[in-house]
């Protein structure tokens, strides 16, 4: 039986100074599928004139484009994309915030199987089938491991400068508890070390983050690395938990996190889990580090004391942690079997996951997909061909009341006219009111007639 090998529209939005994770997962496509990869990235421009998405089988939309934003995706890509009857297939991160907006935008869309970050238990509480009918949901991790971090095994032994490092970012407070945790562990770390003989290079600035080789380089001068689960505690189906977070913070710049949550969204806290391993744990555990991370699910990929020094979200074990880092056997005996349980086996390669994505795509059955697509569409353009036969109807009534109004106005003009003005001859008045009778039958049938052609029409 011949292998199927599809044409495939990839949609993406990333460049040489983009994040090395959105780089290695849009790339891997490419570099490790077996069918055949078109990248374009629709970001700033109207979809080219050329560009016909059904000579694809397949169109996938990549979580670097937000479909929410015009700079992404304007009107004219939407409604390409909403048109064709390829398969479409969208890969989403970060779909904690506008759930609703976003999952209406998938509808007008029409996306076939959606890729989530969203824990498989909780998916149905963020993506229901009345939201998505007959969408395909998928479970996946953010990121994986690239395979050049591990073209050469570390050096476990080998000094590195560094003895704790870490790159994080401060998140919006409307994210809840768990977002916070990337600029706590810093903070809080960084006070208890400064007791300690350790050498560290901890920051969660803006500024000081690191890309490219250059977060390669940096892992590889690190002996630990601190770490916390990704995701958030808060889900914001509507947007007005951000809205009315931001608009308090406006006026209150110095608020505490404890101070907005109990505001706004206390009760929202961890009703959906969405709390996932991160990309930045494969990459540390690839360059040789050792794990320090907030006691957490890590989608059950790490366990505790084995592949990584657990750290009590209070800081209640910090002495011990501090000591098991000074302690450069442990943290060599925790590095070497992480990388040898969690790296060599290939698990978590892009190869792996790319390789597994195209058995996915062999389960569908892209010709009968593509009609029933063509199908939609057609009863999508007959649904919008209603209404806005509908609209147009209200409108062309309202035009016909609007000349009915300016018709009589006229002849009330007229006639007032004739009887305030005309100051002549009786002959002459009979003949003036013969002509405005003539007038205003002219304009009656003038009037019926339009009334008549708007009925055929």
């Amino acid at each position: 039986m011949k292998e199927k090998r599809y044409n495939i529209l990839f949609l993406c939005d990333y460049n040489k100074n983009s994040a090395n994770t959105i780089i290695d997962h849009c790339e891997s496509f490419r570099r490790y599928s077996k069918h055949n990869y078109y990248y374009v990235n629709p970001t700033g421009i109207s979809k080219p004139f050329w560009l016909d998405m059904d000579h694809f089988d397949i169109v996938i939309i990549h979580y670097s484009i937000y479909i929410l934003g015009d700079w992404y995706i304007d009107s004219t890509w939407r409604k390409e994309i909403s048109r064709t009857k390829a398969y479409k297939v969208q890969f989403i991160q970060d779909e904690y915030r506008t759930v609703n907006a976003i999952t209406q935008r998938m509808r007008e869309l029409g996306i076939n199987m959606l890729f989530t970050c969203v824990p498989e238990g909780e998916i149905e509480k963020v993506y229901p089938e009345e939201r998505l009918p007959g969408v395909r949901k998928i479970n996946t991790l953010t990121g994986y491991c690239p395979e050049y971090l591990v073209d050469k095994k570390p050096d476990f032994s080998s000094p590195r400068p560094i003895d704790v490092g870490y790159r994080g970012r401060a998140l919006g407070y409307w994210l809840g508890e768990l977002a916070q945790e990337k600029r706590i562990i810093a903070e809080k770390f960084l006070e208890y070390a400064k007791e300690s003989s350790l050498v560290c290079n901890i920051s969660y600035k803006e500024e000081d983050r690191i890309y490219g080789e250059d977060w390669v380089k940096f892992l590889k001068t690190c002996r630990c690395v601190l770490g916390t689960e990704s995701g958030a505690s808060v889900v914001d189906f509507t947007g007005e938990i951000e809205k009315n977070v931001q608009d308090y913070l406006k006026k209150h710049p110095n608020a505490t996190f404890e101070e907005v949550r109990d505001l706004f969204f206390k009760d929202e806290e961890y009703k959906i889990k969405f709390n996932q391993i991160s990309p930045r744990i494969f990459e540390s555990i690839a360059c040789g580090c050792c794990l320090v991370l907030f006691e957490g699910e890590y989608s059950g990929i790490v366990v505790p004391d084995r592949h990584y020094i657990p750290l009590k979200k209070d800081f209640s074990n910090i002495e011990e942690v501090i000591e098991k880092i000074k302690d450069r056997d442990y943290t060599r005996k925790i590095a070497e079997t992480a990388f040898k349980e969690i790296i060599e086996p290939g698990k978590y390669f892009y190869k792996n996951f790319i390789s597994e994505f195209d058995k996915v795509l062999d389960t569908i059955d892209i010709k009968k997909e593509r009609k029933q697509n063509s199908t939609k569409n057609l009863l999508l353009i007959v649904t919008k061909g209603i209404k806005v036969t509908a609209q147009l109807t209200v409108k062309s009534l309202l035009l016909l009341i609007k000349k009915i109004y300016i018709i009589g106005l006229n002849v009330v003009k007229i006639l007032c006219y004739k009887i305030l003005f005309s100051l002549h001859p009786i002959k002459i008045l009979y003949q003036r009111a013969c002509l405005l009778i003539n007038r205003i039958i002219w304009l009656r049938k003038a009037f019926f007639y339009e009334i008549k052609q708007k009925i055929l029409k």
